[in-house]
């Protein structure tokens, strides 16, 4: 994806972990027999990035959320908003060890960027709370692709409104939600655009006429199709939630089962009236019911900090 939308720039292919998923909603014992695998994987990341400092010209680093991505004798900053972990509450009496691993980890850099507002009412809550981390932390800001105007409308002008369905996240559990989502607009007539979000995948599958469906669309084709929609159906990872408050998007979230913080942000998005929310199996009932004006996110002013804060940045080093 990023050759397709940096195709001039030089890339290297970062190794990292494959997580696996289980098809149910519990993901605890698919989590606890990966966990060795996730934490060698951190230091063959940091190998990783000693060889490449070795042979390549380079004078400092920006991780975005991977832990092994730093370097003792270079500026080294990572990205994240995960200072503090969700941990499922039949896992809490691991929170204490594996939250002071993770500060481990984060104070192995240099400072810490948090996309996220420095003032007023956070987008991650608590998720981003410095408690425990030693390094300079910085709020930069939301982050988001969606930052500029389309410049021309995706859709032809005489199409009705519709609805824009994004796919995400670890498989089986991408596949599931398709699935369901194809089948709640199956019968109802209302059209819908259907993005898969399978950059490498070809492949058709077979829907009814008011299903439209994209396996992926560049940035500008997903920035029109993004601002012509009605509403948003989508997970409730932390990037997405960026895109949406960024393009006033109204949105219905789908949090991954399984996956504490994007149910955490799902719940917390809905008790501030942000975005409503269901999980996943109780998406065909909560769904249609959903009553669009008792949600408004509030508008967000200098949410754009990470410009400014590069620049002075790349002038200290």
């Amino acid at each position: 994806m990023l050759r397709r939308e940096f195709p001039k720039h030089e890339s290297i292919r970062f190794p990292g972990p494959s997580p696996t998923y289980n098809s149910s909603g519990s993901q605890l014992w698919a989590i606890a027999r990966q966990t060795p695998a996730l934490l060698g994987s951190i230091v063959a990341e940091n190998r990783f990035i000693r060889q490449q400092v070795s042979k390549l010209d380079i004078h400092a680093i920006i991780s975005d959320n991977r832990y092994g991505a730093f370097h003792p004798d270079l500026p080294s900053v990572l990205i994240t908003h995960q200072l503090q972990i969700c941990i499922p509450k039949k896992l809490r009496l691991f929170a204490p060890p594996a939250q002071l691993l993770i500060h481990r980890l984060i104070n192995n850099f240099d400072a810490c960027w948090v996309p996220d507002l420095n003032d007023g009412v956070r987008l991650s809550g608590d998720l981003s709370e410095k408690n425990g981390i030693k390094i300079p932390v910085h709020y930069i800001g939301l982050l988001s692709r969606y930052l500029c105007e389309p410049k021309q409308p995706y859709t032809d002008s005489s199409e009705k409104k519709f609805v824009l369905a994004v796919l995400s996240g670890p498989e089986p559990q991408r596949s599931l939600f398709e699935q369901i989502v194809i089948n709640c607009f199956a019968g109802s007539g209302a059209k819908l655009h259907l993005l898969r979000g399978l950059p490498l995948n070809d492949e058709s599958i077979s829907c009814p006429p008011n299903i439209q469906v994209h396996n992926y669309l560049d940035r500008d084709k997903m920035l029109r199709l993004f601002n012509d929609a009605e509403h948003i159906i989508c997970r409730s990872g932390y990037s997405t939630l960026m895109d949406l408050i960024i393009m006033g998007k109204k949105a219905f979230l789908v949090p991954t089962p399984g996956q504490p913080e994007q149910e955490y942000l799902a719940k917390r998005m809905k008790q501030l009236r942000w975005f409503d929310s269901c999980i996943q199996t109780n998406f065909s009932e909560a769904y249609p019911g959903w009553k669009k004006e008792e949600f408004e996110q509030p508008q967000f002013t200098d949410v754009f900090a990470l410009r400014e804060h590069l620049r002075v940045w790349l002038d200290q080093h």
